[in-house]
């Protein structure tokens, strides 16, 4: 019984200093998860989506878990501010191949951006400077043609 008393301040000391530690690991998990956002990108049916990461770079939609040509919406889900989004339609080959279909950029303005489903056709025809959703202004975009239904890679770069 002396060996439990002696041991026991001990034990709970290691018990508590322990607790903390788990504690501060999950809250810091939890606050990475969130400060990733994401591009949703939604199919013809609306219930086939995948995500692309609000990072910087090139990003086919068919090697995101998405059927290359056949997104017609998008949703912005706590992506950052004052980054440039630009969707594209690569005619030939499903690829990020600039200038070989139409582009849609915007820019995200408001930290963190996150909103309802937006039409790619409706993002489209939008006049550049216009607020697409709180958080999204259209910047330019080119080409022409069938848009919805036919997004083959999204763009990500920080900055302006």
């Amino acid at each position: 019984m002396n060996n439990f008393k002696h041991y026991l301040p001990i034990l709970l000391l290691s018990l508590i200093s322990s607790s903390g530690t788990a504690n501060e690991n999950i809250s810091n998990t939890k606050d990475t998860s969130n400060a990733l956002g994401q591009i949703e990108v939604i199919e013809g049916d609306g219930i086939h989506k995948c995500s692309i990461p609000a990072l910087d770079g090139e990003y086919v939609v068919s090697k995101h878990g998405c059927t290359n040509d056949q997104a017609y919406n998008v949703r912005f889900i706590n992506v950052p501010s004052a980054l440039r989004i630009t969707f594209l339609d690569d005619k030939w080959t499903s690829t990020c191949k600039w200038s070989a279909g139409w582009e849609i950029e915007v820019r995200t303005i408001k930290n963190p951006t996150t909103t309802d489903p937006m039409s790619l056709d409706t993002m489209f025809n939008a006049p550049a400077g216009q607020i697409i959703e709180p958080g999204v202004l259209k910047t330019r975009h080119s080409g022409g043609g069938t848009v919805g239904g036919h997004l083959s890679c999204i763009e990500v770069k920080s900055g302006t």
